[in-house]
C-alpha cells in the first residue's frame, strides 16, 4: 500500500480551516487508497482556497508537533505582552 499526500490549492484569502478523516477506499487502478487526513482551507464565504490530503504517518508527526508550536506561540505573545506593560 502506497501512502500519499497532496495538495490542491485556489488563491485566495483563508478564513477557516476544517479536518476530516477519509478512510481507506478501494480503487480500481490504485486497488487500496489508504486513509488520510483532508484540511480544508476556506476563504469567508466557505469556499475552499486549498485542501491538503495528509497520509496518517504525516498527520501523526503533526499532531506530536502542534501541542509545543501553540505553547511557543502562548510563551511569545506572554511575554510580548508583559514587555508592552512594562514599558508604557
Amino acid at each position: 500500500m502506497i501512502a500519499v499526500s497532496y495538495i490542491h490549492m485556489n488563491s485566495g484569502e483563508i478564513a477557516t480551516v476544517q479536518a476530516d478523516y477519509v478512510p481507506a477506499t478501494h480503487h480500481e487502478v490504485v486497488r487500496v487508497v489508504p486513509a488520510s487526513v483532508r484540511l480544508s482551507l476556506r476563504d469567508s464565504n466557505g469556499s475552499p482556497t486549498a485542501t491538503v490530503f495528509l497520509a496518517m504517518d504525516l498527520v501523526r508527526q503533526l499532531a506530536e508537533s502542534l501541542p509545543d508550536l501553540v505553547m511557543t506561540h502562548d510563551v511569545e505573545e506572554q511575554f510580548t505582552k508583559a514587555r508592552a506593560q512594562g514599558q508604557g
